[in-house]
């Protein structure tokens, strides 16, 4: 049976038609009709049960190619499923049909049930054609819808509040366009956007820039700090789904994905100035994320520190030459982890979230409160060491020198240059109901100025 669904999906343009559309199908579907909750149970349940099925099929069947006809401004809207792809396909599906399960038993009377089928659905057809695209850029044009569902999704409950929401669209924006820059440097130095007819570019010199900004914009969007910020305040303003199925899961495999792919472009040495930086990357997050996973007291938070943290360690087991299917693995775990914890936390969020670590063990208060370590969990604390909050003050600061420019060019035309014409006419007005001597005294002065003025140039 696999194998004939492997085949089916391999036939033409099947594999977008099964992959892409169909999630996108569903998505409207549940948009338009969930509030029916039996039939939007029932369409949720059995296109994700079929994609899970569509990822195994297509994982045993082997490599695959297709092109899209009629694409232009130089893309090739080529798919193909191989090896890597399908084992990240996979992942994928088992995550969202948990995800999916989770919401239709836990979420029955939450006014935002079908809003949150609609995302994720939507979601899925975007996650997995990031997943099998060739094309750079087609692999983008799938990346950037994400931001949309997540601003979206974010906006549920919270309209009235879209910091969190206005932070995610922000920072994942920065990450894209860095991901974008890296891909028009790599297509330029390659002549192609087509992966698979890239011959193996060296991550140095030239290239180090693109494959550099590729990378990091892959693992920004995935959560790898500096990108990390907007997590943690979407794990305080949103439900343990949202932080569960996009920080926590779905963001983390694309990101990874894309630069396990990527390594497959470019080769990176050992020792260069790209795996410097990619190391100290890892490290910093590796290090920064479990340090403040110590003294967090809400089960959210603490997950969204932990997954930036095992993030770094991913990100450290691809620079040293690891194994994709290890790193699939240790994936898979840190994502299952993060689903438990956050699930058992029965979806709420911020406060309410449970369980309360001061009050059980009372780790969190004497790691903060270490000799040298405290000065620094405040400034964690107060936000000083997210770079989106310099960004944001840096914006403040320019936004504030601007008003006032425009402040001061307003008075200068509204009362500036009136007021100057006003004076002159009083000077004028006066003038010509002085006395006699007034305009005599003016007239001795010009004739002294012009005598004066010509007896400078005349010298």
């Amino acid at each position: 049976m696999l194998t004939f669904i492997g085949e089916l999906l391999c036939h033409g343009s099947n594999l977008l038609i099964f992959m892409i559309i169909f999630p996108v199908i569903c998505s409207i579907l549940l948009l338009a009709l969930g509030k029916h909750k039996a039939f939007s149970t029932v369409i949720s349940g059995a296109f994700a049960v079929l994609n899970l099925l569509f990822a195994t099929a297509l994982h045993g069947y082997g490599e695959f190619f297709t092109e899209i006809p009629y694409t232009s401004y130089g893309f090739e809207f080529v798919l193909r499923s191989y090896s890597l792809s399908t084992l990240f396909l996979l992942l994928v599906a088992a995550v969202f049909s948990l995800i999916i399960i989770y919401i239709l038993n836990a979420m029955k009377d939450s006014g935002h049930r079908q809003w949150y089928l609609f995302y994720m659905f939507l979601s899925l057809g975007m996650i997995n054609g990031t997943l099998l695209s060739e094309d750079l850029g087609i692999m983008l044009f799938f990346a950037e819808g994400l931001l949309a569902v997540i601003f979206g999704i974010l906006l549920l409950g919270n309209s009235e509040n879209p910091k969190a929401a206005t932070k995610a669209i922000g920072t994942l924006g920065v990450a894209v366009l860095t991901f974008m820059f890296g891909i028009v440097l790599t297509v330029h130095m390659a002549h192609t956007g087509l992966m698979e007819e890239i011959q193996r570019l060296p991550a140095e010199g030239e290239n180090a820039a693109g494959f550099l900004c590729i990378m990091i914009g892959a693992l920004g969007i995935a959560g790898l700090m500096p990108f990390h910020g907007w997590t943690i305040d979407a794990a305080e303003d949103s439900s343990a789904v949202f932080t569960a199925a996009f920080p926590g899961s779905l963001l983390k495999i694309l990101g990874v994905y894309i630069s396990v792919r990527l390594l497959e472009v470019y080769g990176l040495i050992p020792g260069s100035n790209a795996a410097t930086i990619l190391i100290a990357l890892g490290a910093l997050s590796l290090v920064f994320g479990g340090a403040m996973a110590l003294v967090q007291k809400n089960m959210s938070r603490l997950m969204a520190y932990i997954s930036t943290s095992l993030l770094g360690l991913i990100v450290l087991c691809m620079v040293n030459g690891v194994s994709s299917v290890v790193i699939v693995t240790v994936l898979g775990l840190l994502i299952l982890l993060n689903m438990v914890l956050l699930f058992t936390g029965n979806g709420k969020s911020g406060s309410e979230a449970k369980p309360d670590f001061e009050e059980t063990y009372g780790v969190a208060d004497k790691v903060r409160n270490t000799f040298l370590l405290k000065g620094i969990y405040n400034i964690a604390d107060k936000g000083w060491l997210d770079p989106y909050n310099w960004l944001m003050a840096f914006i403040g600061v320019f936004s504030d020198i601007c008003t006032t420019i425009e402040h001061g060019i307003s008075w200068i035309y509204d009362k500036g240059i009136p007021g100057l014409v006003n004076k002159a006419g009083t000077v004028l007005q006066d003038f010509n109901t002085g006395s006699l001597t007034r305009y005599l005294s003016l007239v001795v002065a010009g004739v002294f100025l012009i005598v004066v003025i010509f007896l400078i140039m005349l010298l």
